[in-house]
């Protein structure tokens, strides 16, 4: 083998070993998993959230919200597990995504970019991208967004940056990030649940 021949091996080598390297970095360093003392779910977040819990009344019955949420860097990171009520579950899980998605784009005053249907462990949901204008309480910026549901459980996993293209590497990872704990979940029910 030339010297020429030895110097490209050598060069090819040191790319593939950086490539490896960024591969193997992960996007979220100092990040760490979360799960709530329910353990249904887990997620990674820049610290830990706080938590916040309420009951509250809709047009379909009474339920428990609880939102664990972060702000770092510019970024709000959150998921919101809430309680369907039966009645609203009897419409049919794609009215149940309809009507939190509605209700999203309603109470953040935003304005829908894109949707797109998808699912986690064979439950439906959405994912959605928001174009959120400014208000009073906070700048304008972008909302990204996955929902589903999970028997009589809806998950929103939620970031908002306020600086479009910033940070979309760690808030795709922390969306990807989000899993059902099939130890700890116990979804009541196998409502929106595809066979």
């Amino acid at each position: 083998m030339t010297g020429d021949h030895k110097t490209m091996l050598s060069t090819l080598a040191l790319i593939l070993l950086g490539f490896a390297a960024q591969a193997a970095d992960p996007p979220l360093r100092g990040w760490k998993e979360f799960s709530p003392k329910e353990g249904d779910f887990r997620v990674s977040m820049p610290g830990t959230p706080e938590e916040k819990s309420q009951t509250r009344e809709t047009p379909d019955g009474v339920g428990k919200l609880t939102s664990y949420g972060i702000v770092r860097e510019g970024v709000a990171y959150m998921v919101i597990r809430s309680d369907v009520p039966p009645s609203a579950l009897a419409k049919g899980p794609k009215k149940v995504l309809d009507e939190a998605r509605d209700h999203g784009v309603k109470k953040a005053g935003a304005t829908l970019r894109e949707e797109k249907a998808i699912e986690l462990d064979g439950h439906p949901g959405r994912e959605m991208v928001l174009d959120v204008p400014e208000s009073r309480t906070r700048p304008a910026g972008i909302y990204r967004s996955r929902v589903y549901l999970v028997g009589r459980t809806h998950y929103s996993v939620i970031a908002f940056s306020s600086k479009p293209g910033d940070r979309s590497k760690e808030i795709t990872s922390f969306l990807d990030s989000f899993r059902l704990k099939r130890d700890g979940a116990k979804p009541r029910g196998d409502v929106g649940r595809k066979p």
